[in-house]
């Protein structure tokens, strides 16, 4: 597993995370999946800025933040590179075309993929 995580992509997410706490978005919905990407089961509170490329999803899922980064590590059409950042665990495809940011949140974790 690399610890390494590139800084454009750690720039997004500053930004996404700004504009999350910023805005007053609704929150919708939850999909089964984002651009093939699936969410976890638990998945609610999902808020969709953006469903073109790039594009984005922030929710929260009723697991502790190492069982999201499980959930996610065990995809089957997707092999995951996990860096620790600023207290968050990221995961990044290897082609880096897909980011999965996972944080503490409240009894669960809040989980920010980010398509690029």
């Amino acid at each position: 597993m690399s610890t390494t995580c590139r800084a454009s992509s750690l720039t997004a997410l500053c930004l996404l995370a700004s504009y999350a706490a910023s805005a007053q978005m609704e929150t919708q919905t939850c999909p089964s999946a984002f651009h093939d990407l699936p969410l976890h089961q638990s998945a609610r509170l999902c808020q969709t800025f953006d469903d073109t490329v790039p594009a984005s999803l922030v929710y929260h899922a009723d697991v502790l933040p190492s069982e999201a980064a499980d959930f996610y590590s065990q995809q089957n059409n997707f092999t995951f590179t996990s860096a620790s950042v600023k207290g968050r665990t990221v995961l990044t495809t290897d082609n880096q075309d897909k980011i999965v940011v996972i944080s503490a949140d409240g009894d669960g974790a809040q989980i920010d993929i980010l398509i690029k």
